[in-house]
């Protein structure tokens, strides 16, 4: 007789799904600023989809669609079913940009037609954001300040390096190109020289030698 009231009872708890109240209680605790992303199970789909605050009454509704998902603001929810007892089916809700306003109890929940409605409910905290300290944000303007000047006094030896060569160079080009040119000048000057003692030694008279008389 107790086994029956055992798998009775497991029967309701699955057909139920937590609408007799609070399943189970999670808090989350995020800064202020900052984004939460929550998931509630379900053992058994649902038609409509909804995610509430507090007391979940009419103005507490922050979504409600029969899709698989929605936005309203800040706050969005994303459907995905599941086969039970294979797998179980979740509903994702998330809030971005936390204010302190946003701490307090949720239900996210699904409404179903010949099932009871089940909901699924946490808790957010949202604390204060956490202070940045000035020297926090000066020191990466500082170092990147630095890195700056190194890069710097790295580039500018290489760029004397390059114009010192370059100038080198041209002078180099310059001196061959001036040695050549004078080599080449006495070179021609020697041979017009020598071309023109050839031409007078072959239009001077022939010089004959007078031989004595004999006696």
């Amino acid at each position: 007789m107790k086994i029956q009231h055992v798998l009775l009872f497991c029967c309701l708890s699955a057909l139920c799904d937590g609408d007799s109240g609070l399943i189970s209680t999670n808090t989350f605790v995020r800064a202020e600023g900052g984004s939460v992303v929550v998931q509630c199970p379900f053992s058994f789909s649902g038609r409509k989809k909804f995610l509430c605050k507090n007391e979940c009454k009419a103005e507490d509704i922050l979504i409600e669609t029969r899709g698989s998902a929605a936005q309203r603001g800040r706050y969005s929810i994303k459907y995905k079913e599941g086969s039970f007892p294979m797998s179980s089916t979740y509903m994702h809700v998330r809030v971005t940009h936390l204010t302190k306003s946003d701490s307090g109890r949720y239900r996210c929940g699904l409404e179903r037609r010949f099932l009871l409605d089940s909901y699924w409910e946490f808790e957010l905290r949202v604390t204060d954001a956490p202070k940045i300290l000035p020297e926090a944000v000066k020191q990466p303007e500082q170092q990147q300040q630095v890195e700056e000047s190194t890069v710097k006094g790295k580039i500018l030896p290489l760029v004397l390096c390059v114009i010192v060569l370059f100038a080198a160079v041209v002078l180099l080009l310059y001196t061959w190109k001036t040695t050549r040119e004078s080599d080449g000048l006495t070179t021609r000057g020697m041979s017009d020289n020598w071309n023109m003692e050839v031409l007078s030694c072959c239009t001077c008279p022939a010089v004959r030698s007078e031989q004595p008389p004999h006696l």
